[in-house]
């Protein structure tokens, strides 16, 4: 689920923020400081699915494929008129990754693994 930041003020329950890219430019620093400030912690994605772009499933599962590897983050969308690309790609993707040895994770479940079990608002 992605929180979204509107007037500095956080919706939903999550406490990861997600910027709608997966880079920060300097200019828009004061955003992921709110988000700290604000106890959320910032995750950003290492895979675009693009589902929205207008490829087929089949494809968009192949690049997935070639470019996933463990701790990979990848970008689906839920919303909008590209449920029926995500869903199909998601059939596609995911026998196949658990078959080449993957699970599917939380963030939440991510972090844990890496040794992040508890959250913290402190940056290093």
């Amino acid at each position: 689920m992605t929180t979204i930041l509107t007037w500095g003020v956080p919706s939903g329950n999550s406490k990861y923020y997600r910027r709608t890219d997966s880079v920060i430019p300097s200019h828009q620093r004061w955003i992921v400081d709110l988000a700290w400030s604000l106890e959320y912690l910032v995750v950003l994605w290492s895979i675009d699915s693009k589902d929205w772009s207008g490829l087929k499933p089949s494809s968009i599962a192949v690049k997935i494929l070639k470019t996933v590897k463990p701790g990979s983050i990848i970008l689906f969308h839920d919303l909008g008129g590209y449920r029926d690309t995500t869903v199909k790609t998601l059939e596609i993707l995911l026998p196949e990754l658990t078959r080449k040895g993957y699970r599917c994770l939380t963030v939440s479940q991510l972090l844990e693994r890496a040794g992040h079990a508890s959250f913290t608002s402190k940056r290093d």
